[in-house]
């Protein structure tokens, strides 16, 4: 059934309506019917695929998180610039998920979330954290604030049309990252 071209228009016309109307009003206020209308399908047509407007949110959320995953899994002998390129130009090309997702997340924050399994999965493959010479509770914080800061700014990215190239805010991301690490010491 999900290879059928028919269901795939189907949801993506569904998920469509959902991020036009997520640009305006927050998901609580926003009803099946209203994406039915929208999306110009029937209420049946979009229960045969979703419960309700929660379950589409969460199943679009699912598979961004999926997509960018198999973006940085598919990048393993790379370096951290071009993985973050890579991830930001998978953002550009969904920008109005990304940034429609990000908006309406609230305190766990869809870009956040996207930021910190990035940045897991690199420390994983580059070793960065572990040559530093702290404590565990030293390695979450240090990840942590590159992280929240990382999340940040592809927010404003996204924000502000994604006119700068991928290339440059990796590059940013990853030369603010590098200071932090140099200058550790200074601080600990």
């Amino acid at each position: 059934m999900k290879s059928d071209p028919r269901v795939r228009y189907t949801q993506s016309v569904i998920e469509n309506a959902l991020i036009s109307l997520l640009k305006t009003k927050p998901l609580e206020k926003i009803t099946v019917k209203e994406i039915c209308e929208m999306a110009m399908i029937n209420r049946s047509t979009f229960y045969k695929h979703y419960q309700d407007c929660y379950d589409l949110a969460e199943r679009l959320k699912q598979r961004a998180m999926h997509d960018f995953m198999e973006t940085l899994q598919g990048m393993k002998e790379g370096e951290a610039t071009e993985m973050i390129t890579a991830l930001l130009e998978k953002m550009r090309e969904n920008s109005d998920l990304f940034h429609t997702l990000g908006r309406h997340e609230g305190e766990q924050n869809f870009i956040n979330t996207l930021a910190v399994s990035c940045f897991a999965y690199m420390n994983e493959q580059i070793d960065v954290l572990k040559k530093m010479d702290l404590d565990e509770s030293g390695k979450k914080m240090v990840s942590s604030y590159v992280t929240g800061g990382s999340a940040a700014l592809i927010e404003y990215w996204l924000r502000s049309g994604c006119t700068q190239p991928a290339r440059e805010i990796a590059a940013m991301m990853i030369s603010m990252s590098n200071a932090l690490m140099q200058n550790l010491p200074e601080f600990i």
